[in-house]
């Protein structure tokens, strides 16, 4: 973690091994990011990427 960004990278082993890399930017009332991963799935290769961001919409309740 470096100020307001959070950097990660992850690597799992076995048959269908993957590694994950990524970074998430926090913001007073909101964060976003992005990521990528790359392995083989069912013998296949796979590459993924995403992006993702949210903000803060109020307060939490309770379920009644």
């Amino acid at each position: 973690r470096t100020g307001n960004k959070v950097a990660y990278k992850m690597a799992c082993t076995g048959k269908d091994a993957m590694t994950v890399a990524g970074e998430t930017t926090f913001g007073n009332n909101s964060y976003e990011g992005r990521m990528a991963m790359s392995g083989m799935s069912e013998g296949q290769k796979m590459e993924m990427s995403q992006t993702y961001s949210g903000k803060r919409v109020g307060d939490c309740t309770a379920a009644k």
